[in-house]
């Protein structure tokens, strides 16, 4: 619908909704993989505790040298003196180490934590290259680095090595939480600064590294869904869903891509799917409504847009549907009604001020009519239906010159949305626009 907002219900469309916004989640998943800071919470897997878990023979070098037993369980101490903070005591065992094995790199990353916990940045960060040189197959010097990089603001750099670390170790949860937290992020900055393109390449990257996590394929699908790439998006939706069939954004998300590609019938089971458990959810009840509209099952779609605006009722899409569910019936006065409220809302609803026209030109009252239709076009100048009536408007106002015009651009943007229809974009969906009545001139 052009210019047509369910006020506070379409929030779901940009992952917001029932559950916290991308940079809520973002956030908070930052603040649990802070790894640097150390604040283990029960239940949390650091890389700091993956290692201490390690066996006692330690690990290979560059060198492909094996630690002493007792360096080993020196690295071991260390890394629960650092748990414990315990700083000095952990950089007295790691030196010690380190007199004897200059480049052993869980020596050097567990002394890169410890400056990093007396918030010196820089040698933390050389200490974490250091082990990583010495070491590249040491998925925790590359997590331990990312978050220290994502603690400097200098995102780019720690995908860089999270994504590092995805290779060394694909099983890494860290790394797995890590990447898709600062990837939904930065691709969250990119939309805000009207960067569709950037944002769908850093998901894209992120995807790449990290092919089968939920999270990711979902904020990819929404992305894909948003720059109308509907067959890429349902595709990724798809495999979201296999992977995690109780995420209800997921199958919400999913229902909303088969409506986007006219798969019907899937689209029509998965929103039922949803609403089975979240009956409450007005956006999920004007999707639904949407489908059946679209099936042709008017009736039952007016129950969906009815049921929505009882559970929210400040909003403006569901009573212009109602209204053009009634206008299409000829019940004139009844649709006024409900394309008055969905103005009341939202004063500038194109939809609802052409339905507004279209009432007032089948009642024969033109010159109202083409008040409306203007307003309509200076809210959504390429809303084909707004076009098309008042061409018809001004034909009874008798302004032929005008009225061929208003017709001819009809007929172009018709043009236009058939063209979208045969030649959708892989990687975006046909126009969500209802399209307008066959042109006629």
């Amino acid at each position: 619908m052009p210019n047509g907002t369910l006020t506070r219900i379409p929030k779901k469309y940009c992952r917001q909704g029932p559950a916290p916004t991308c940079a809520c989640r973002c956030a908070k998943a930052l603040a649990v993989l802070l790894l640097i800071a150390f604040s283990l919470s029960p239940g949390r897997t650091s890389a700091l505790l993956r290692y201490a878990s390690l066996p006692t023979r330690g690990h290979e070098s560059q060198a492909n040298e094996v630690a002493s037993p007792k360096q080993a369980a020196e690295l071991k101490e260390a890394a629960s003196k650092i748990a414990a903070h315990e700083l000095p005591e952990a950089e007295s065992l790691l030196k010690r180490v380190l007199e004897e094995r200059p480049q052993e790199a869980e020596a050097l990353m567990l002394l890169g934590v410890v400056h990093a916990e007396r918030l010196d940045s820089a040698e933390a960060e050389n200490l974490f290259r250091q082990a990583i040189k010495s070491n590249p197959q040491l998925a925790a010097a590359h997590e331990n680095l990312a978050l220290l990089l994502v603690k400097l603001a200098r995102p780019d750099e720690s995908l860089h090595e999270y994504e590092a670390a995805l290779k060394v170790s694909p099983g890494s949860a860290t790394a797995k939480r890590g990447l898709t937290a600062l990837a939904e992020q930065q691709a969250l900055a990119a939309r805000a600064k009207k960067d569709p393109e950037g944002a769908l390449g850093i998901l894209l990257e992120a995807r790449n590294s990290d092919p089968q996590e939920p999270r990711l394929l979902f904020d990819l699908g929404m992305m894909e869904l948003e720059m109308s790439l509907n067959q890429d998006a349902l595709l990724v939706l798809r495999e979201a869903h296999s992977l995690d069939e109780s995420d209800l954004q997921t199958l919400y998300a999913l229902a909303r891509a088969e409506l986007a590609v006219q798969e019907m019938s899937s689209a029509e089971q998965h929103m039922r799917d949803y609403l089975r458990q979240r009956p409450g959810d007005p956006t999920a009840h004007y999707g639904l409504g949407r489908i059946l509209r679209m099936l042709e099952r008017s009736e039952e779609a007016r129950k969906e847009f009815e049921r929505s605006v009882d559970i929210e009722p400040a909003q403006s899409e569901s009573y212009y549907e109602l209204g053009d569910i009634l206008l299409n019936a000829g019940e004139f006065d009844q649709a006024a009604a409900q394309f008055q409220k969905a103005l009341n809302r939202d004063s500038h609803h194109g939809g609802a001020l052409t339905g507004m026209g279209i009432v007032a030109y089948r009642q024969k009252r033109y010159d109202a009519a083409e008040g409306f239709f203007k307003a309509a076009l200076e809210s959504s100048p390429k809303y084909q239906p707004a076009h098309y009536y008042y061409g018809l408007d001004l034909k009874r106002l008798g302004r032929a010159e005008e009225a061929n015009h208003e017709l001819q651009i009809a007929l172009e943007l018709d043009k236009e949305e058939k063209a979208r229809r045969t030649q959708q974009p892989h990687i975006l969906a046909p126009s969500t626009a209802q399209p307008g009545p066959p042109i006629q001139l």
